[in-house]
């Protein structure tokens, strides 16, 4: 995983664009792509070395086209108090969007923090977010009450919750 962490983090990059070019500000979206190397290191110092963290790679023809990070104990306190795991994201190449890899790499994500001992899993999506948003509810999730504004994004965040 350590040789693909410079694909994951500029499919994230990519990913993240596409999905969000319509109602996150471009400003942000700009910061991030320019903050790429910064977060190659960040990605190698915090999710490879620590535990609790899922990590699912799928890559064709040596290309990182989707990922799954999750972890075992999250960072909202609301749900760290809970004992939920948090899945962090799902992003898929958009050349493969459509054909059921993010439900393959969600359900491995549940399998293994399962696994570490969750019962439970939250994932935070901006509200104007459908796409993700009907995903999550067509895979079981439970819309929570617990929201967020985002102010940087100018969007407010909800709350999926899951049992593993």
């Amino acid at each position: 995983m350590t040789k693909d962490v410079e694909q994951i983090v500029r499919l994230k990059t990519a990913v993240t664009r596409e999905t969000y070019k319509d109602f996150i500000p471009e400003y942000v979206l700009d910061e991030e792509a320019l903050l790429i190397n910064d977060r190659i290191e960040k990605y190698k110092q915090t999710t490879l070395n620590e535990n609790g963290f899922v990590n699912y790679v799928v890559t064709k023809w040596g290309r990182v086209i989707g990922f799954v990070d999750a972890n075992i104990t999250g960072f909202k306190e609301h749900y760290q108090k809970l004992g939920y795991a948090e899945l962090f994201g799902i992003f898929v190449d958009s050349r493969y969007q459509g054909k059921g890899l993010g439900k393959k790499l969600f359900k491995k994500a549940m399998a293994g923090l399962k696994v570490l001992g969750s019962t439970h899993m939250v994932i935070y999506v901006f509200e104007d977010n459908r796409v993700a948003r009907d995903a999550y509810e067509r895979w079981g999730g439970r819309l929570d009450d617990h929201t967020e504004y985002r102010e940087r994004e100018k969007q407010t965040v909800v709350c999926y919750v899951f049992e593993l």
